[in-house]
């Protein structure tokens, strides 16, 4: 008896999840990224306003994570995801902070796996790019930066700008007051440095919201390897 209720309320999730799934159905028809993305990859202009980079960079993040990413056909996954897909998710949601659902319906794909694919490329472009992109600047590449902020812009003795973007976040249990900003919504901040070209070499991520500029620098690790005189550290 128990194991006919068993499978009576498995054929009944069974179908509730096809009903659930229709609008996906036709995703290889449908969806977004085997409509539009053929056509970007005719039009160099569209495709860098949609994904905000050049198709060489994009292909160039792609190398880099494909390998990390990548999911093969099996009985039980017979259309995977892409990882140009993957990609093209990500950049989108990155480019104009559109919400999960907005996305799942453009892309004809489940919002849980919408919110896996950002995650899991975010964490695969930090770990393949980071040591090739952002290495720990060093006394020379202060010098260099400097020069350079002198000669662009007539900014002496300028080793870098700064500046910080709240990132908008649900508020986390038992917190209190302190990821509340002075905007009025609950954040957690993210604060970087870039040089002379507007290419970061530092970022610090995850203070409180309601902490200043000042004190989100002060808590850093680049300050405080500067003020101590060591080594700049990894980020």
């Amino acid at each position: 008896m128990v194991a006919i209720l068993k499978l009576l309320f498995f054929y009944r999730m069974m179908l509730k999840s096809r009903r659930l799934n229709n609008l996906n159905i036709n995703k290889r028809k449908e969806g977004e990224f085997y409509i539009l993305f053929p056509k970007l990859l005719k039009n160099d202009a569209k495709f860098f306003n949609y994904m905000r980079m050049t198709k060489e960079t994009f292909y160039y993040i792609l190398k880099y994570i494909k390998p990390l990413l990548y999911t093969k056909r099996t009985n039980f996954i017979k259309h995977p995801i892409s990882v140009e897909e993957m990609l093209m998710i990500c950049l989108r949601y990155l480019a104009t902070g559109c919400r999960y659902p907005t996305l799942a319906y453009s892309f004809k794909i489940g919002i849980s796996t919408v919110q896996k694919i950002i995650s899991t490329t975010c964490q695969a472009i930090w770990q393949t790019l980071v040591g090739k992109h952002m290495q720990p600047p060093t006394l020379t590449d202060f010098e260099r930066i400097a020069k350079e902020f002198e000669v662009n812009w007539n900014l002496p003795n300028c080793v870098g700008c700064i500046d910080g973007k709240h990132c908008r976040i649900r508020k986390p249990p038992h917190s209190g007051s302190g990821f509340y900003n002075y905007k009025h919504f609950f954040s957690v901040v993210l604060q970087g440095i870039v040089d002379a070209k507007g290419k970061f070499i530092t970022v610090d991520v995850g203070s409180f919201g309601s902490e200043s500029d000042g004190g989100v620098f002060a808590n850093s690790k680049i300050y405080k390897m500067i003020e101590n005189g060591d080594t700049i550290p990894s980020f």
